[in-house]
């Protein structure tokens, strides 16, 4: 071929060797620079606690997952209604007993009694005993047994409060044993997500059981940059392990929680008992097999998972829909789906 041909050739060739390699570096870069992911699992709260971070740091990333696997362990014991620290310590005193609690477990106490009132008394922290009585203990090792009726109008009749006194003090009154476990789950999420954002990550997740909260988004590598793209969260199909119902699409620091009764539950007499009770009947509560909440944070979302499947599909959807930032997808005992008016397809598919 003419000379003039070859030269033009080569000088092609050459132009696509060096793009090559251009492109060959620049995904080395986004690999070595770009964000990265880094992921861990404890088993904390009688369940899998995961904690994913991303950033660009590898070590930033280690501390940060570190420190909030930490706060969560921390948050488990603070709260435990048996164990050493102050709630077990307030369960364990003489009712009418008044006693001076840490500022963070008198907090979320007042939140509980709050989000009580609103539900008109669907969530209910005082039940302890009756949780006993299925024995959903909170070290539960999966059996039960299904009380005499006896023993639960017992539990029903006998009185049972909590006041909340000036000063940081607090007393039961009556027969109450305080069980938070319906919220201490979603405020130690929002503790470990607290701490995350003292790091230097640019997003992050963290999972106690299904109780999930967000912040930031997740950074998907193109090429030399970054996509940032909202977090995904699927819904578990009530009855058909390993399925998800759908797909929920979070804000930046949203949280979201499900209550089901496939989690905790024992078989007897052919019936499915499980440990979400309803204090209006002293029994599990029946017209739901699913609540999944989408809220501000992980701690409203625990709690009124639990309101709305105690309340059931119609007065659960009513309360949803009173609450500013609030969102559902509830699963009754037909199977039927019921989504709240603010989860349009853009933020629910199937």
């Amino acid at each position: 071929c003419p000379k003039g041909v070859a030269v033009r050739r080569r000088r092609i060739q050459g132009a696509v060797l060096l793009g090559v390699a251009v492109l060959a570096l620049g995904l080395v870069l986004v690999a070595w620079l770009g964000p990265q992911s880094l992921e861990r699992q404890r088993l904390l709260l009688g369940t899998f606690v995961q904690v994913k971070a991303y950033g660009a740091d590898p070590e930033a990333l280690e501390r940060a997952v570190a420190d909030a696997i930490a706060e969560v362990e921390r948050v488990g014991q603070a709260f435990s209604r048996v164990g050493p620290g102050a709630l077990g310590a307030l369960n364990r005193a003489a009712p009418g007993e008044a006693m001076a609690l840490p500022q963070e477990v008198w907090d979320l106490l007042e939140r509980a009694q709050a989000l009580g009132a609103q539900s008109g008394g669907a969530f209910d922290v005082k039940l302890g005993a009756l949780a006993d009585l299925w024995g959903f203990a909170e070290d539960w090792d999966g059996t039960g047994r299904v009380p005499d009726q006896a023993e639960i109008d017992a539990f029903l009749a006998a009185p049972r409060g909590l006041e909340l006194l000036p000063g940081g003090r607090a007393r039961r009154l009556g027969a109450a044993t305080i069980d938070l476990g319906a919220i201490a789950k979603g405020h130690a999420v929002d503790r470990a997500i607290a701490v995350l954002r003292q790091h230097a990550v640019q997003a992050g997740l963290v999972n106690a059981g299904g109780n999930v909260r967000v912040f930031g988004q997740v950074p998907e590598p193109v090429l030399f940059w970054s996509v940032p793209r909202p977090f995904q969260v699927g819904v578990q199909h009530p009855r058909r392990p390993g399925e998800v119902l759908g797909g929920l699409t979070l804000e930046a620091g949203q949280g979201v929680a499900t209550s089901g009764d496939y989690q905790r539950y024992f078989e007897a007499d052919g019936l499915r008992h499980h440990h979400v009770l309803d204090p209006r009947t002293g029994r599990p509560a029946r017209g739901l097999i699913s609540s999944t909440v989408v809220a501000p944070t992980a701690t409203e979302a625990d709690a009124l998972s639990t309101a709305t499947f105690v309340l059931g599909p119609q007065a659960g959807l009513a309360l949803v829909e009173a609450l500013p930032g609030v969102e559902a997808v509830l699963v009754d005992a037909d199977g039927r789906i019921w989504v709240s008016s603010g989860l349009d397809a853009a933020r629910f598919t199937f």
